[in-house]
């Protein structure tokens, strides 16, 4: 298997907090996501892991931006 090294912009700490941990893991599905066709598949589409939000945060954060 090859080896790639790429140079990021974040910290290493900061991409493992991202990956939950498994950094080639992660990495290697964003390639994928960008390589293969899209899944028509809405049923998976929504079964995917989502970042949770809470309504009342980003209410406050945009708040504040103004």
């Amino acid at each position: 298997m090859p080896v790639i090294t790429i140079r990021t912009k974040r910290s290493k700490s900061e991409l493992s907090r991202a990956a939950n941990g498994n950094i080639n893991r992660w990495i290697n599905s964003l390639i994928d996501e960008a390589i293969e066709p899209p899944n028509t598949s809405w049923r998976e589409h929504f079964k995917k892991n989502r970042m949770r939000v809470n309504i009342d945060d980003v209410l406050e954060m945009r708040k504040s931006e103004r």
